[in-house]
C-alpha cells in the first residue's frame, strides 16, 4: 500500500459543512454541562419553554405549528440573553445539531422590523452549502411573515443578484465573507451601519487568520458599536478566545462541556495483528459472529481507506468511503447513503472523527492507532473516534488494531489516561466472540430503551381507531419495565420503516416517544400518538379507558374532516377556558408591571428636568424628552388599570365564565378609545426624544441610573409605551384565536372591535410619523386631507419596466406623493407628487399581473408611473382607494359643472331681460 499524507490537515470550512450534513436533526444535549459567564451580575434563568421567552405571539404560534415545543439546552440558555433588553453580545460554544441555528434565527425574527425594506441582519458562514441551509431555516421559521425576504450572498447559481449602486430590499443577508465584501465595496448594495444584528456562524473557522479572518474582521470593523454580535463556535479555547472578544465587546460567554471522557457505556478492546490483511480478516469475523448495526472504520491515510474499502467490497460488504480528497457533493451523497442504511460500513479518515453522530452506529474500529502530524499518539482523536458509538446513552464497542510493541505501549497510555485499561480480544477465538454475542448485543446497543412492535400500518388507508387500541395494548407491558430516566421508543415495520427510529433519553414523565413526529401523514395521526402518551402516563384502568374512548371519538371526527386544526382537535372546552384565563392573567400582570415602570419614571426621572444644574442643551426640553408621558401614566394608573383589575377579579371568581370576562376586557379598551389617542402624540414625538437622549440625555441621566441601580436606562423606559400598544394587539389576537370556535359571538365581536381600535391607533401614529419624516416637500401636506394609505413599491417610469426604483408612496385625499428612503432610518426624501384632480389610473398592465399605472390626465411619456405591488391584495387595496377618490372627484366635478351651468343660465336670462326692457 502506498503511504500518503495523513488526513490531519484538512480544510476547516469543509469540516464545518460536513458536521452540518451529518447532524441534520436535533441531537440530545441533555448531558451537556452549560457554563455561562457574563459581566452582568444579574441572576440568570434558562427558559424551560418557548412561551417563557419574549417572543411575539405570531412566532410562538408558528413554532408550535412546526412542532417546536421545548427549547434545546443551547436555545434555552442563549435566547434570554439574545432577546434581552438591551440585547447582549454573545459568544456560544455549540456543536452541530444542538439547535443553535434555530436560536439565532428566532432572535433575528423577533427583532426584525419588516416595514423597513433594507438589510437589518448579516449572517456570515464559511461555505456556500451552509449559507443555503441557514437560508432554508430562515424561510421555514419565518414563513408566517409573507413580507420576509432573505438574500443569499454566495457564488452559487441560486444566489441573489443585487443591482449595483442600489440598496437591496431584503431584511437578512446570509453569505460568505468574500461575496459579502464584494457586495459592500463594489456593488454598494447594503450599508453595514444600518445593520442591527451580526451573526458569525462557525466563528472559530471564520476568524482564523489563515483562512477567512481578514475578511471577517474587515466586515466587523464596519459595523456600528451598538450592533448586536452573535458568535457561535464548535471550540472555545485560549487560541480563539482573544479573537472572539475582539469581534464582540463584553459578550456573554456560553461554553458547553459534553463530558466525552465519560465512556462507561463503551466497551474498549485492542487486537494484535501482524499485517493489514490479518486486520481485514478480523473485521470480517466480527460480521460473521456478532449482530452488527452500522460500523465506522477509521484509517490513517487515504490510501489505507481505499484499500480497506476495495477488500471489503470483494467480500460482499456494502461500503462507503469518506476522505478529504472528495468533493462536497460526493461527501453529501456518501453520508446520505450511510444514514439511510444503503451502506452498512463507513470507512473514513480523520475528517470524520469530530462530527459523525449517526444513531445506528454501534461499532467503531481504529484500523491504526490515531497519531498527530509528528507521529505522537493522539488521545483526543481516539476519544472523539470511539465516542461516535457512545452517544445519547447508547452502548457500543470500540476495537483498536495494534501491530508492534510501540503501538501496544500507546494502548497502555490510553488506558492510563482514561483510567480504564483496554481489554485484549482475539477475533479468531470463537469463545471470545461468543462471550460478546452472549451479552444480548441488541440491548447492549440501545441501553435501557426497549422496542415494542405492533401490527403494521396500512400503506394506503389509515385506521385510527384500531391503531390506538393496538398501540395501547402493546404498550401496557412496557409500563412495568420502564427504567427511571428513560422512555420507550416505538417504531413501526414495513410501511413505517422509512421513519427514523427515535431513541431519545428524557425524563420518564414525558411518556412515550412516538416515531411519527415528522411524518407526512394527516395531522390527526400524529396527534393520536400524543393522546397515546396520556394513556401511557395514566395510573388507573378507568382513566386509560376514558382517554381511549376520547381518542376514538376524535379519530372519528378527524376521519370525516382531515383538515381539523391542531388546536381544535386537541382542546376541550375546559382546556380552552384555561388558556383564555392564562392570557387574561398575562394581560393583567404585564399591565401591573407597566404601570409600575411608568410610576418609576415619574418618581425618579421626570423631576430631574427641574434641577438647577440642568445642561443648557436640555433646558426647556422636558416635553421633547417625555412628551405626554405624564398623561399616559395618569390614564393607566387612574382609569385603565383599575378597570382591568376588576376584570381579573371577575375572572378569578367562581361564578364567572370566561365569556363574561373577555367581554369586560374588550369593553375596557372600547371605553377608553379616546384616551388611546395619547399614544399617537407620544409615538410621533419619539424620534425627537431619541435624538436628544442620544446626544445629551443619556449622559445626564446616567448618574441617576447608577444611584437607583437600574438595569435599564431612561431610553429603555421611554420605549415601553411604544412597545405596550403592540403587546395589547398581540394579547387580543391570542384571545381571538382561542375564541375562533365561537366566531360571531358577543365576546368575539367585542374583542375584534377592541383590536381594531388599537390597530387603527398604531396605524394612525405610524402614518403621522411618516408624514412628518418627509423632507424637501414643496407641497403643504396639511392641506391634502387625511392620509389614507402608504406602502413601499417598486416603481418604473416612462415605460422602462426593467429599471425599477424603490419608492414609498403616500395616498392622501387630494394628492399622491412619491418619496425615497434616505440614509436615516426614519426619514423620507420627497421626489414628486400628483394632485388627485390630475390622476389617471390603469388597472391592468400587460404581462404584469401585480402592476398598475398612475399617470397625469394630460398624459405625456414622462408622467407615467408603473407601480409593482408585492402581492395581489396590496394592488387591489390601492386600486380600490384610488378608484373611490376618483369617483368622488368625478361626482364633485359634475356637481361643480352643474352649478356653473346653472349660474351661466341665470346670468343669460338676466341679460336677456335687460335687453328686452331696453
Amino acid at each position: 500500500m502506498s503511504k500518503e499524507k495523513d488526513e490531519v490537515e484538512y480544510n476547516q470550512q469543509q469540516i464545518s459543512l460536513l458536521r452540518k450534513l451529518i447532524n441534520d436533526t436535533l441531537v440530545d444535549d441533555s448531558k451537556s454541562v452549560i457554563k455561562v459567564e457574563s459581566a452582568n451580575s444579574s441572576v440568570y434563568e434558562a427558559a424551560a419553554h418557548f412561551e417563557h421567552l419574549p417572543l411575539n405571539y405570531p412566532i410562538l404560534k408558528h413554532l408550535i405549528t412546526l412542532g417546536y415545543y421545548k427549547p434545546s439546552k443551547i436555545q434555552a440558555t442563549s435566547l434570554p440573553f439574545m432577546l434581552g433588553d438591551p440585547p447582549a453580545n454573545l459568544v456560544a460554544q455549540s456543536q452541530s445539531g444542538t439547535g443553535k441555528t434555530v436560536a439565532f434565527v428566532l432572535c433575528v425574527l423577533q427583532r426584525l422590523q419588516l416595514d423597513n425594506r433594507w438589510p437589518q441582519c448579516l449572517c456570515l458562514v464559511p461555505t456556500c452549502e451552509l449559507a443555503v441551509q441557514i437560508c432554508d431555516v430562515f424561510r421555514k421559521l419565518g414563513s408566517y411573515a409573507k413580507s420576509l425576504s432573505i438574500a443569499l450572498a454566495t457564488r452559487s447559481p441560486d444566489a441573489t443578484v443585487p443591482p449595483p449602486n442600489r440598496e437591496i430590499t431584503d431584511h437578512v443577508i446570509v453569505g460568505t465573507p468574500g461575496t459579502v465584501l464584494y457586495w459592500l465595496i463594489h456593488l454598494k448594495c447594503f450599508y453595514p451601519q444600518k445593520l442591527n444584528i451580526f451573526i458569525l456562524d462557525e466563528a472559530d473557522v471564520m476568524l482564523n487568520l489563515e483562512s477567512m479572518g481578514e475578511q471577517s474582521l474587515r466586515l466587523i470593523r464596519a459595523l456600528r458599536d451598538d450592533c448586536q454580535r452573535l458568535l457561535f463556535s464548535a471550540t472555545y479555547n485560549s487560541t480563539v478566545k482573544t479573537l472572539f472578544h475582539v469581534a464582540a465587546k463584553d459578550p456573554v460567554t456560553i461554553t458547553v462541556e459534553n463530558e466525552e471522557l465519560v465512556l462507561d457505556n463503551i466497551e474498549q478492546f485492542y487486537i494484535q495483528c501482524k499485517t493489514d490483511d490479518e486486520k481485514l480478516d478480523a473485521i470480517c469475523n466480527f460480521y460473521k459472529t456478532l449482530v452488527m448495526g452500522q460500523c465506522v472504520i477509521f484509517c490513517e491515510t487515504r490510501g489505507t481507506a481505499r484499500w480497506v474499502a476495495a477488500r471489503m467490497r470483494e467480500r460482499g460488504h456494502r461500503v462507503a468511503v469518506l476522505s478529504g480528497e472528495m468533493g462536497m457533493e460526493q461527501r453529501a451523497e456518501t453520508i446520505k447513503r450511510f444514514r439511510s442504511g444503503q451502506d452498512r460500513i463507513l470507512i473514513a479518515t480523520n475528517i470524520c472523527s469530530r462530527g459523525i453522530d449517526i444513531i445506528q452506529v454501534n461499532i467503531v474500529i481504529n484500523f491504526n492507532v490515531p497519531r498527530t502530524t509528528v507521529r505522537q499518539i493522539d488521545i483526543e482523536a481516539y476519544i472523539h473516534r470511539i465516542g461516535r458509538c457512545g452517544r445519547f446513552g447508547r452502548r457500543g464497542l470500540a476495537f483498536t488494531f495494534v501491530m508492534d510493541l510501540d503501538e501496544l505501549g500507546d494502548i497502555q497510555i490510553i488506558g492510563n489516561y482514561l483510567s480504564k485499561p483496554l481489554k485484549k480480544l482475539n477475533p479468531f477465538n470463537l469463545k471470545s466472540l461468543s462471550d460478546l454475542e452472549s451479552r444480548d448485543f441488541s440491548k447492549f446497543m440501545f441501553s435501557n430503551l426497549t422496542f415494542c412492535t405492533f401490527q403494521n400500518f396500512p400503506s394506503a388507508t389509515f385506521d385510527p381507531e384500531n391503531m390506538v387500541d393496538k398501540i395501547t395494548d402493546s404498550l401496557e407491558p412496557l409500563k412495568a419495565e420502564q427504567v427511571p430516566g428513560y422512555r420507550p421508543a416505538v417504531r413501526g415495520t414495513n410501511a413505517c420503516s422509512r421513519f427514523a427510529e427515535r431513541l431519545v433519553k428524557a425524563k420518564s414523565k414525558l411518556g412515550l416517544d412516538h416515531f411519527a413526529t415528522k411524518s407526512r401523514r394527516p395531522n390527526y395521526s400524529s396527534l393520536l400518538f400524543m393522546q397515546n402518551q396520556k394513556i401511557f402516563r395514566s395510573q388507573s384502568l378507568k382513566e386509560r379507558n376514558s382517554v381511549r374512548n376520547f381518542n376514538k371519538q376524535n379519530a372519528a371526527i378527524s376521519s370525516s374532516s382531515s383538515s381539523t386544526s391542531r388546536c381544535e382537535f386537541f382542546t376541550t372546552t375546559q382546556n380552552r377556558d384555561d388558556l383564555k384565563r392564562m392570557v387574561v392573567k398575562e394581560l393583567f400582570e404585564t399591565e401591573e408591571k407597566y404601570v409600575t415602570a411608568l410610576e418609576h419614571v415619574m418618581d425618579n426621572y421626570f423631576c430631574e428636568m427641574q434641577r438647577c444644574d440642568l445642561p443648557s442643551a436640555l433646558l426647556g426640553q422636558r416635553f421633547t424628552i417625555f412628551a405626554n408621558f405624564e398623561q399616559i401614566y395618569e390614564f393607566h394608573k387612574n382609569n385603565f388599570f383599575p378597570d382591568l383589575q376588576k376584570a381579573w377579579l371577575k375572572c378569578s371568581s367562581a361564578n364567572s365564565t370566561m365569556s363574561i370576562t373577555l367581554s369586560i376586557i374588550a369593553k375596557c379598551f372600547s371605553k377608553h378609545q379616546s384616551k388611546f389617542c395619547l399614544y399617537s402624540v407620544y409615538y410621533t414625538n419619539k424620534p425627537k426624544s431619541e435624538a436628544l437622549m442620544k446626544d445629551y440625555g443619556n449622559a445626564f441621566f446616567q448618574a441617576k441610573q447608577s444611584t437607583l441601580s437600574d438595569s435599564l436606562n431612561l431610553s429603555a423606559y421611554l420605549l415601553k409605551p411604544v412597545q405596550r400598544m403592540s403587546e395589547y394587539v398581540l394579547l387580543l389576537d391570542r384571545m381571538l384565536d382561542l375564541c375562533v370556535s365561537t366566531r360571531g359571538s358577543g365576546e368575539f365581536n367585542l374583542l375584534k372591535k377592541a383590536k381594531e381600535i388599537l390597530t387603527d391607533q398604531l396605524r394612525s401614529a405610524d402614518d403621522m410619523l411618516a408624514v412628518k419624516s418627509i423632507r424637501g416637500c414643496d407641497v403643504s401636506l396639511t392641506e391634502q386631507g387625511s392620509l389614507l394609505r402608504r406602502d413601499q413599491f417598486l416603481v418604473s417610469k416612462n415605460g422602462q419596466k426593467h429599471k425599477k426604483t424603490i419608492r414609498q408612496i403616500f395616498l392622501f385625499e387630494k394628492l399622491i406623493l412619491f418619496a425615497k428612503s434616505s440614509w436615516s432610518d426614519d426619514l423620507y426624501e420627497y421626489k414628486c407628487s400628483i394632485p388627485m384632480t390630475e390622476v389617471g389610473l390603469t388597472v391592468a398592465v400587460t404581462n404584469c399581473p401585480l402592476a398598475f399605472e398612475i399617470w397625469f390626465r394630460r398624459r405625456t411619456l414622462k408622467q407615467i408611473f408603473l407601480i409593482h405591488a408585492s402581492e395581489l391584495g396590496q394592488k387591489q387595496a390601492w386600486i380600490a382607494d384610488i378608484s373611490n377618490l376618483l369617483w368622488h372627484q368625478a361626482i364633485h366635478n359634475r356637481g361643480e359643472g352643474r352649478e356653473k351651468a346653472r349660474e351661466r343660465k341665470t346670468e343669460n336670462r338676466f341679460h336677456r331681460t335687460e335687453r328686452e326692457a331696453m
